[in-house]
């Protein structure tokens, strides 16, 4: 059977969206000043950057944190395309205002009578699905962040403990830390200094 569309080209109606806003906030971690303190187990401390307000230039000391909130658009109807094969959108439509043949493509659930039709589908439908994905995208940034807070955390850890092993001749206690190996010319120098 061939699904009827609710509208006809060239009728005025109102289609359901969600929008993003954001703004700059003070860095939770780092209380805006862009550094986390690093202690070793001796006791040294050290600056790294903080990982979660770190950019591509450095930590700023501040966040973006989104909003979302829900928005209707009134528009007018340019093109209805009907696909009989497809099943969870049969009926699609294309604005004057954005674009025809190639612009947006709005699904008919979408598509509204009244503001306040799209309005009530935009908070109970688009909304909660746009928070879970963006939760979904935050969580996954809170994690590499974290992951890369401990690479950081590490990297610096294990070059202090490399200088402070090359500084004392200790290769054998690195190794025992880390995991790692300093290689032959350090054991070379070891063996040349004890003898």
């Amino acid at each position: 059977m061939i699904p009827k569309p609710k509208f006809d080209v060239g009728d005025t109606v109102w289609v359901s969206d969600t929008m993003d806003t954001k703004h700059q906030e003070q860095c939770p971690d780092c209380l805006g000043t862009g550094k986390w303190l690093g202690t070793m187990p001796t006791g040294e401390q050290f600056d790294i950057h903080c990982q979660t307000c770190y950019g591509g230039y450095g930590s700023s000391g501040r966040v973006t944190v989104h909003a979302h909130d829900v928005r209707v658009h009134k528009m007018t109807v340019g093109s209805v395309r009907i696909n009989t094969g497809e099943r969870e959108h049969p009926v699609e439509y294309m604005m004057n205002e954005t674009g025809v043949g190639s612009g947006t493509i709005w699904y008919e659930e979408r598509v509204h009578a009244t503001p306040e039709e799209a309005e009530a589908y935009a908070r109970t439908v688009l909304l909660p699905q746009w928070l879970e994905t963006m939760a979904g995208h935050e969580a996954r940034n809170r994690e590499y962040k974290r992951k890369e807070a401990r690479r950081a955390y590490k990297s610096y850890a294990i070059d202090d403990i490399r200088k402070a092993c090359i500084k004392h001749s200790a290769p054998e206690v690195y190794e025992d830390l880390t995991g790692y190996k300093l290689g032959e010319a350090m054991r070379a120098k070891k063996k040349k200094g004890a003898a």
